[in-house]
């Protein structure tokens, strides 16, 4: 399960549900409970990032750069859990994808739309074309499909 991927010879997408982009905030933050009106606002803070070239860290990077905006990052993590406790801690602020529930630190924290400034992503599942599917792996696409909102269900993106 993971954004789309785009056009792709090798993969099929299936998506499930759309996903905007959002600040994690502590709670206590001034950013806890409006967005930042640019990026340029957003940089001012210390971030908290995954350490992988995730597609959000990418076009947040590719934004900052395009913009000539320096930005600084105080953390570079690779578990979504331990991002969400720095924040917590006041390390520095985060910018994730919202799914269709939020994790259960989000009580804790704040979570501010970012849809004004980043673009929204749709998640689904990605597979190899060349690797058949198993009636298991059928089955849970399909409980996935189910799951997700009734407007984002639909067939697999060639």
């Amino acid at each position: 399960v993971a954004p789309d991927p785009g056009p792709s010879r090798s993969f099929d997408f299936t998506p499930l549900f759309p996903s905007e982009r959002v600040l994690i905030a502590p709670r206590d933050h001034a950013l806890s409970r409006r967005a930042p009106a640019s990026l340029k606002e957003l940089a001012r803070h210390p971030l908290i990032l995954p350490r992988y070239q995730t597609e959000t860290r990418a076009l947040l990077e590719s934004e900052f750069r395009r913009l000539k905006v320096p930005y600084d990052i105080a953390l570079e993590l690779d578990s979504a859990e331990l991002l969400e406790r720095y924040v917590e801690l006041g390390v520095g602020l985060a910018v994730g994808l919202r799914g269709p529930r939020a994790s259960e630190s989000w009580t804790r924290l704040s979570v501010v739309s970012l849809a004004r400034l980043l673009p929204s992503a749709t998640i689904g599942v990605v597979r190899r074309r060349s690797l058949p599917l198993s009636e298991a792996a059928m089955a849970l696409i399909a409980a996935l499909q189910a799951a997700a909102q009734p407007a984002t269900r639909g067939k697999a993106r060639a």
